[in-house]
């Protein structure tokens, strides 16, 4: 229950709002442009998921690609926080809870 509520929600709603809020605001207005922000922000993101190997970095660098085009052109934070709940949700369901009663 607490992964669930940590990992689906709590965690989505603040990465996004340091990536996509912040992060993607700033960088989207310098030299970098909202394609570059968007590129420099999906590394960032897949950097701090230290708990990942390469191959899973690489799909979090490639949702992050994702998520910042919704944000770029929906010009929403909050689209960006719905979307990673809900990608987070299908992983808890069809991975982690499948996994704890196969102990």
């Amino acid at each position: 229950m607490i992964f669930l509520v940590g990992g689906c929600i709590a965690a989505p709603v603040m990465e996004e709002f340091v990536v996509c809020g912040f992060m993607f605001r700033g960088w989207s207005q310098s030299f970098l442009g909202p394609i570059g922000s968007i590129v420099v922000t999906s590394v960032v993101w897949a950097m701090i998921h230290t708990q990942y190997n390469w191959f899973g970095r690489f799909w979090i660098f490639a949702t992050g690609l994702a998520l910042g085009h919704f944000r770029w052109r929906s010009n929403s934070t909050w689209l960006t926080v719905m979307v990673h709940s809900a990608i987070n949700i299908v992983i808890f369901f069809t991975i982690e809870v499948p996994r704890a009663f196969s102990l």
